[in-house]
C-alpha cells in the first residue's frame, strides 16, 4: 500500500459516459451512477475492454461492506448481451467482482452505493484478458527450489486490486517453476521462502555453523523492490523467462544481555516477531549470567522485552529490524514494576472524583493501558506501571474540558508523554485540566453516509503526530497534546470531536474496510500532504466538513 495508487481503468461507465474514478486513501473505488426509475435495484453490463464486445456468462459477485470485512451478499450471471441484474438489493455499499475464466478486472476495484429510492440502472464493468507471468526459482547454485512463494508487486500501485482478485501469487513446483495471473501492467516479481519463528530451541549443529535462511529476492536477483527489474505483463499473453536466482542464505540472530537480575535468577525474553506477512510470539530463556541468543531468524521486525515473575521486574520494549546481518549486544535492563501516584487539579465546578487517569502505552509497546480513579481530593495512584513510554489521558472529561498540562516531579511532560522506560520512580504526577477545550463538528462530503457509521472513521491528527493506529502515536515535535484521535460518524454522516485541546490539526475521513484498507500508513502519510491544517484556539466551536482521504481534492476540511 502507499506505492502511488491512482484511479485506474477497471472502468465503470454510466449511461455510456465515463465517470471519473475516485479512490480512498487505501482503496481504489469507481462509483456507478444512478437512475430514477426502479427502487433499490442494480442493473449493469460487462464488456471486453479490448474488443468492446459484451461478455456473456460472467459471474458478478456483489460483495457487501461490513465491519468484519467483505462478504458476498448477492450474485448474478450475465446473459448473451452481457447484462446482469440484482433486484431487490438492500441499501449499503457494495464492491463488484466479475469472474470469468481467462479475464480479470484491469486497474481498480469497482464499488456502488445503493441508496433508498435511488436505483443503479446502468453499471458497466470492463474486463481485460488476463496476463500471465511465468519463470523458475533457483538457489544461488542454480538448483530448483520447491514451495517458494512468488508474488507480483504492482509498479503502478495496483496491489489492492491483486488482493481483491486473489491474483498475482503462486508457489513453485518440484522443478522450481511458477505461473501466476495478473491484470495487465508493470510488476516486480518477489520470491521468498516463507519461514516463521517457532518456540522450539535453536538447532545444534555439530559443525558449529549457524542456521541460515534465504532472504526475499526480487527479479532478477535484487535485495529490494527499489532495485528490482520491472516486467511488463500484457493482456492475453504470457511473459515467460521471469527467473529469480535467490540470494545466498543469511545467518541472522539476536543476542544480548539482561541486566539487573536478582541473584540466582534468570529472565524470560519475550519476542513478538513480524516476519514477512506473518506474526509469531515466543520466549527465550536467559542463562544464569543474563545472556540470551536466538539464531536461524528470518528477516523482519522483532519486539523484545525481558521479564521476571514473580519478582516484578520488567524491561521496556526494544525494536530490532533484521535485514542481512545479525543484531548483537542488545541490552535489556530490568526495572521495577511500581505504582505511580499523583494529583489532578480540576477547574472550579468540576467533580474530580468522577474522573479516571489513564496511561496509554505508545504504539508497539505490547502492554495494556493502566488507570486509576481520582479521589474527591484529586489524588490518585496507578498500582502497576511497567517500564515503558505512555501518554496521559483523563476520562471522562466534559465537552469543554481538556488536559492542559502534565508534570512529573515538577518537570513538564510535552504532549502528555511520560518516558518511564527506566521505571516509574518516586516522582509524583501532576495533571491540570482546563475548561477551554474546543469542539469540531462536521459532515462527510462526496460520498453517501450509508454504512459509514459502521465502517468509517473520522480522524483528528495533531500536526506532527504519526498517522499510525494507536492512542499514543506521537512523533517528535508533535503539536499539541491532541495526538491521534478517531471516532465513528453518526448514521447520517455527521460527527463531533469534543474536548479538543488548542493547537494545529489535520482532519480527514477513512474507510476502514474497503479492500486493502489500513494495510500501511504510507499511503495516508502521502495523502496527508494535501490536507489543510486547522488552527484551533481555546473555546473554539468550529464546523469543518471532510471528504474521504484520497478523493480528488480531498482530505482538506472544508
Amino acid at each position: 500500500m502507499g506505492n502511488g495508487y491512482r484511479a485506474g481503468a477497471a472502468r465503470i461507465v454510466h449511461n455510456g459516459g465515463m465517470q471519473r474514478a475516485a479512490y480512498l486513501a487505501i482503496a481504489l473505488l469507481a462509483a456507478c451512477g444512478a437512475s430514477a426509475q426502479d427502487r433499490e435495484t442494480l442493473h449493469g453490463s460487462v464488456v471486453n475492454s479490448l474488443t468492446r464486445e459484451p461478455m456473456a456468462k460472467v459471474q458478478v459477485h456483489v460483495m457487501r461492506r461490513a465491519p468484519e470485512g467483505l462478504t458476498t451478499a448477492y450474485g448474478a450471471l450475465t446473459d448473451d448481451s452481457g447484462r446482469f441484474s440484482v433486484a431487490p438489493i438492500a441499501t449499503g455499499t457494495y464492491y463488484l467482482r466479475p469472474e470469468r475464466a481467462g479475464f480479470l478486472l484491469a486497474d481498480s476495484v469497482p464499488s456502488v452505493e445503493i441508496k433508498p429510492g435511488e436505483p443503479v440502472a446502468d453499471c458497466r464493468l470492463e474486463m481485460s484478458p488476463r496476463a500471465l507471468v511465468s519463470g523458475r526459482i533457483t538457489d544461488a547454485a542454480g538448483d530448483p527450489l520447491q514451495g517458494v512463494a512468488v508474488r507480483a508487486e504492482s509498479v503502478a500501485g495496483k496491489d489492492i486490486l491483486l488482493s481483491f482478485l486473489l491474483a498475482g501469487k503462486g508457489t513453485t513446483d518440484d522443478r522450481g517453476n511458477y505461473r501466476i495471473s495478473v491484470p495487465p501492467g508493470k510488476y516486480r516479481i518477489r520470491a521468498e521462502v516463507e519461514s516463521y519463528p517457532s518456540g522450539e530451541s535453536d538447532e545444534i549443529r555439530t559443525d558449529g555453523s549457524p542456521a541460515a535462511v534465504l532472504p526475499a529476492t526480487w527479479f532478477s536477483q535484487a535485495r529490494s523492490a527499489e532495485a528490482a527489474t520491472p516486467i511488463e505483463a500484457i493482456a492475453g499473453r504470457e511473459t515467460s523467462g521471469t527467473d529469480v536466482r535467490m540470494l545466498p542464505p543469511v545467518a541472522l540472530s539476536i543476542s544480548g544481555m539482561v541486566s539487573g537480575l536478582p541473584g540466582g535468577t534468570t529472565a524470560t525474553v519475550n519476542v513478538n516477531a513480524l516476519v514477512y506477512r506473518g506474526n509469531a510470539v515466543y520466549d527465550i530463556e536467559t542463562g544464569s549470567d543474563g545472556s540470551f541468543s536466538r539464531t536461524g531468524l528470518a528477516p523482519g521486525t522483532y519486539y523484545l522485552y525481558a521479564v521476571i515473575r514473580p519478582s516484578n521486574l520488567r524491561r521496556a520494549v526494544s525494536e530490532v529490524r533484521l535485514a542481512d546481518t545479525p543484531f548483537e549486544n542488545l541490552e535489556l535492563a530490568l526495572h521495577p514494576i511500581a505504582p505511580l501516584a499523583g494529583t489532578l487539579e480540576a477547574p472550579p465546578g468540576m467533580n474530580s472524583g468522577s474522573l479516571r487517569v489513564q496511561l496509554e502505552p505508545l504504539t508497539g509497546s505490547l502492554l495494556p493501558s493502566r488507570s486509576a480513579l481520582v479521589g474527591a481530593d484529586g489524588a490518585f495512584e496507578i498500582k502497576t506501571v511497567e517500564p515503558e513510554r505512555y501518554r496521559v489521558s483523563v476520562r471522562p472529561l466534559p465537552a469543554d474540558a481538556y488536559v492542559k498540562s502534565v508534570r512529573l516531579g515538577g518537570t513538564p511532560m510535552p504532549y502528555g508523554v511520560l518516558d518511564l522506560r527506566s521505571g516509574a520512580g518516586r516522582d509524583a504526577l501532576k495533571i491540570a485540566v482546563s475548561r477551554g477545550a474546543a469542539q469540531i463538528d462536521g459532515t462527510i462530503l462526496g460520498k453517501s453516509a450509508v454504512g459509514w457509521d459502521r465502517t468509517g472513521r473520522i480522524v483528528l491528527l495533531a500536526d506532527g503526530a504519526d498517522p499510525r493506529d494507536g492512542p499514543g502515536s506521537i512523533a517528535e515535535g508533535a503539536d499539541p497534546q491532541g495526538g491521534n484521535r478517531n471516532i465513528q460518524p453518526d448514521s447520517d454522516g455527521t460527527f463531533s470531536f469534543k474536548s479538543v485541546p488548542p493547537g494545529r490539526y489535520r482532519l480527514f475521513a477513512l474507510d476502514m474496510v474497503s479492500p486493502g484498507a489500513a494495510r500501511s500508513a504510507d499511503a495516508i502519510r502521502t495523502a496527508l500532504a494535501h490536507v489543510a491544517v486547522i488552527v484551533v484556539q481555546e473555546g473554539d466551536r468550529l464546523t469543518r466538513d471532510v471528504r474521504p482521504l484520497g478523493l480528488e481534492g480531498s482530505g482538506a476540511a472544508k
